[in-house]
Parts: C-alpha cells; sequence; structure tokens
C-alpha cells in the first residue's frame, strides 16, 4: 500500500489541472514514457564515456542540500505526490504539476519528495531551477541534466542515448527543442522496456 503521512493542511498549495487550478489532479497529457527500474543502471564504463560526460549536470541543480519541509508541514501535498509516485497503473498521468505562489514552500516539498523517492528507489533525477544562475535557468541544461541521469538510471537508455551522442556536439549546443528530441524523446521511443513494474520519477 502507498505509503501515508499524518494528515495536515496546505494553504495556497495545489495541482494545475488540465483546465487551470485543480486540487488533487494532474496534467492528463502523455508526453514522457516512464523507464522501469528493474533495467540493470549504467554500468562504470558507460558513467565515464566522454560523450555522457558533456551531459553532466550544472553544479547545485539537484535536491542534494536543499532544505526540506520541516516536521508535521505540507503533508497534504506530500501524501498526494507519494500516491502518484507510487501509482503503477497504465492510466497513471506522466506528470505532477505543484502550483503555488511564491514563498508557500514548492522547493521544500519538491526537495522532501525527492529524498522520500531516492530511499524508495524510485528517483530517476531532478533539475531544480534558479533564475539567477545562468546553467539553472537554461533549459537546454534541463534536457541535458535529465538524459544524464535516465542514462545512469536505465542501461537500455544509456545505449540508446550514446548512439545520439555520435556527434556530441551537434547533440549538446543546439536549441532546447532540437535537444529535447535527440537527447531524451528519440531514445526513450527506442527504448524496448516500457512496462512499469516500478517507475523512475
Amino acid at each position: 500500500a502507498p505509503a501515508t503521512l499524518p494528515r495536515a493542511s496546505l494553504p495556497q498549495l495545489s495541482t494545475l489541472g488540465e483546465h487551470g487550478i485543480a486540487p488533487g489532479r494532474v496534467i492528463p497529457r502523455r508526453s514522457f514514457i516512464c523507464i522501469p527500474r528493474d533495467v540493470p543502471p549504467a554500468t562504470p564504463s558507460t558513467r565515464e564515456d566522454p560523450g555522457l560526460r558533456l551531459l553532466l549536470p550544472p553544479d547545485n541543480c539537484s535536491y542534494l542540500g536543499k532544505p526540506c519541509c520541516l516536521p508535521d508541514t505540507h503533508i497534504a501535498a506530500l501524501n498526494r505526490l507519494v500516491s502518484w509516485a507510487e501509482d503503477v497503473s497504465r492510466d497513471k498521468k506522466p506528470f505532477f504539476w505543484l502550483y503555488g505562489i511564491p514563498g508557500c514552500g514548492k522547493s521544500t516539498v519538491a526537495a522532501s519528495i525527492s529524498w522520500a523517492l531516492s530511499q524508495k528507489k524510485m528517483l530517476a533525477g531532478t533539475f531544480f531551477c534558479k533564475r539567477d544562475d545562468k546553467e539553472r535557468r537554461d533549459p537546454r541544461c534541463i534536457v541535458k541534466a535529465l538524459a544524464y541521469y535516465l542514462a545512469m538510471t536505465n542501461s537500455e537508455f544509456a545505449v540508446q542515448l550514446l548512439r545520439a551522442l555520435v556527434d556530441p556536439v551537434l547533440a549538446t549546443n543546439t536549441d532546447a527543442i532540437t535537444s529535447f528530441d535527440l537527447l531524451l524523446r528519440k531514445p526513450l521511443m527506442a527504448t524496448q522496456r516500457k512496462v512499469l513494474p516500478s517507475p523512475a520519477i
């Protein structure tokens, strides 16, 4: 059964649905193929591949070192996120969009759920944007980082990604849309294992 946390109210925090703000809903569009975690992770030789090293995420973009929620705070949002993450049904929505006013706790909730998923071996990767950081506000860096994290998580995706990196300059020095197509969409579509016994978030 999905893990639950003590109940608590969470003002000014909800999820953004297809037709506007709708607490408890998720984005219903299907744009990503989730990668199963029962596939072996990347091998040490893959981790050292020069092409993948070009995709290394910027410093401080992961959840590590980020402040988490204080005890007994934001429990409603955390419960909702845990339930969504552990849902392995075929009709699960692939996106959960956390929405709220500045300062309401979105980043701390994201850091907390990232830590919880990492403990469950369900976390593929994270990227915390920062508007006054040149790399952490660049959508191309987000794409490269997510591709890198997925390659470290799933060996089959890593194989497909390395094929896309035959010309690493072309794959890593293009606009965000082209990078997304080369580094995420095509390798994901080519990854054979699409069954979801335990999804990576």
